[in-house]
């Protein structure tokens, strides 16, 4: 377990001070010491959960305006007009499926790119701090909303499909990959081992929160300002997003380099520098199960994918109502996720170390209990998707989506589970190819949605639900990859139980 020390006067909070240090510089003040370092470590804490905040609602601020504009601009096209055409108008299969692609191919190019980049700016984040790094990625994300904005604004002079070219800006920082591998850094540089799963879990609410009131107040926006205010909107609050992470101390781990080390080691030649980057991320890869759980995670992406733009997409073609109207699916889902983070988790992550636990059911570390709990979350993720696929009504969907959200705090056992076999040092590392893995998965799993999207209206009647049997069967072979993983016998260790 690490010691937890506050800086002295001498060693004030600056962007190189660490909140976690192995050695206390100060012994004779043991208390003292520890409190105003547990201080600063709940501040750290609440300005990373406020940052998760503010992302996830301005992310959720941007997703329904933004298909609508890109519908209603395909629309255009359809029926040859240049005046905005009623939206009842733009549901038929040709115009959705078009949508659909135009989206999926924006962010397969998206995570193309921010796959290239977010590896040298993972590395960096270890070697020169967090922060700025995580500030350019913000400034990189907001460069391609700006450049989608002026696309939409000019339909005249450019083609919609330039709004591709913006996804190149990424190279900035290195966009959502490198966004969320140093959240999740500098929050796992904060905690201890115990409780890691319970703050990604917090973290994790944090998103769902933004993510909960967001559509609505999109929805209610669209229906009396029309799509561009919020979408201006959700511009302004990633700029707050990247002037509050200015405001927390720096966590980068204490094996870290000096800015004359990081200088000789730019000097070096690219492929050298590259050959070095690739040999050190791979010893990180050597553990069959960090690989097995990489490999779950890829499969389970999609699942979580499908809860967002695309699910605004299917949802407006399948049951015939408007895109605004489909914030209200993405505000019960996250009713049904906080619920289940704030309540059902935690309850049942107590139970299962507590000694009335049934013997099946009863474990004696966390770390089996996570691994566990991934498993239980798997199951209801395929349960969920299966729900989804084959609702005919509304309502049944909405009660898939419940099901769904049983299984929402996977993620956060997968990356508490990763995080035991690497040392701190490396851990923005991994997180980065944690990142990558998602990534990956959304490269190649949205032209799949898309795909699998067009071709079941095409089959019509059962076939609809088709992307959700695709989700459903990634969800069962995550399952089963899940029953391979071995537990390290300590953190940090190559030796699994």
């Amino acid at each position: 377990m690490p010691h937890y020390t506050a800086p002295s006067s001498r060693d004030a909070v600056s962007d190189s001070s660490p909140l976690l240090s192995g050695v206390s510089k100060h012994p004779d003040q043991p208390q003292k010491a520890g409190a105003r370092h547990n201080n600063a470590g709940i501040s750290a804490e609440a300005i990373l959960y406020a940052v998760i905040f503010l992302c996830a609602c301005s992310a959720g601020l941007w997703t329904i305006p933004a298909t609508r504009q890109v519908e209603d601009l395909v629309c255009r096209q359809h029926y040859g007009v240049m005046k905005p055409v009623d939206e009842e108008r733009c549901k038929e299969d040709s115009i959705q499926g078009k949508v659909a692609m135009i989206f999926a191919i924006y962010g397969s190019l998206e995570a193309a790119i921010a796959a290239v980049a977010a590896l040298p700016w993972g590395i960096a984040a270890d070697r020169v701090g967090r922060k700025s790094v995580f500030s350019l990625a913000v400034l990189g994300v907001m460069l391609d909303q700006l450049w989608f904005l002026v696309v939409c604004a000019f339909p005249s002079l450019l083609p919609l499909n330039a709004m591709w070219f913006g996804s190149s800006l990424l190279v900035i920082g290195g966009g959502n990959p490198v966004v969320s591998a140093v959240i999740f850094s500098m929050l796992t540089d904060i905690t201890t081992p115990e409780n890691r799963a319970k703050k990604f879990m917090a973290a994790h609410l944090s998103s769902m929160i933004g993510n909960l009131g967001s559509p609505i107040v999109a929805g209610w926006m669209m229906d009396r300002t029309g799509p561009w205010p919020v979408m201006w909107l959700s511009l302004f609050g990633f700029a707050v997003v990247g002037y509050t992470i200015r405001l927390m101390p720096e966590t980068r781990p204490a094996s870290r380099v000096s800015l004359d080390t990081l200088t000789d080691e730019l000097s070096v030649k690219p492929s050298h520098r590259m050959a070095s980057q690739l040999r050190e991320l791979s010893s990180l890869m050597k553990l069959p199960s960090l690989v097995i759980l990489l490999v779950a995670m890829l499969n389970l992406f999609p699942v979580t994918l499908s809860t967002f733009q695309f699910m605004i997409i299917f949802a407006s073609r399948r049951f015939q109502i408007s895109t605004s109207q489909t914030g209200f699916l993405s505000f019960f889902y996250g009713i049904c996720v906080v619920v289940v983070i704030i309540a059902i988790l935690p309850s049942l992550s107590k139970l299962l170390l507590s000694p009335k636990a049934p013997r099946a059911l009863s474990f004696e570390n966390s770390n089996k209990r996570d691994l566990f709990l991934a498993r239980t979350s798997a199951t209801m993720l395929l349960i969920g998707s299966l729900c989804l696929a084959l609702s005919p009504t509304l309502s049944a969907f909405t009660g898939g989506l419940a099901l769904l959200s049983l299984g929402s705090g996977w993620g956060s056992y997968a990356r508490s589970l990763c995080a035991l076999y690497v040392d701190s040092a490396h851990r923005a590392q991994l997180y980065t190819i944690m990142s990558l893995v998602e990534t990956v998965g959304m490269i190649s799993v949205q032209p799949v949605l898309a795909g699998l999207f067009s071709w079941g209206m095409d089959l019509g009647g059962f076939w609809i639900g088709l992307p959700y049997l695709g989700c459903a069967s990634f969800c069962a072979a995550a399952l089963g990859l899940l029953f391979l993983v071995r537990l390290p016998m300590f953190e940090g260790g190559h030796n699994d139980v």
